[in-house]
């Protein structure tokens, strides 16, 4: 159950943003940065989807997420993850459908 602010934002998302569908293969992993809204599709085969979900929790995760947004979100990422290249490859591009 959703607080009626998280429902109103919601609601407010899925009428201004277009949703970015996310592809995959067998074994493909999908990771989601925690303040990208992001949630499961539906299932309309007849095959069951299965998915293992979890969390990555930093120690300081309780402290970070009751701040609000930055203007980098990533500014908690290592240097390290921070300083890949900001592009997908064609082969990536394709498979996600992306323009």
């Amino acid at each position: 159950i959703q607080s009626p602010e998280y429902e109103k934002e919601i609601t407010k998302i899925q009428k201004d943003t277009k949703p970015v569908d996310c592809w995959g293969s067998i074994g493909d992993v999908v990771l989601f940065h925690h303040r990208i809204a992001h949630m499961a599709g539906h299932n309309y085969t007849n095959k069951i989807r299965q998915a293992v979900l979890y969390d990555f929790k930093k120690k300081d995760l309780d402290e970070s997420r009751t701040k609000p947004p930055q203007d980098d979100m990533w500014g908690d990422w290592s240097e390290s993850l921070k300083s890949v290249s900001e592009t997908y490859s064609e082969e990536t591009a394709k498979s996600q459908r992306l323009p």
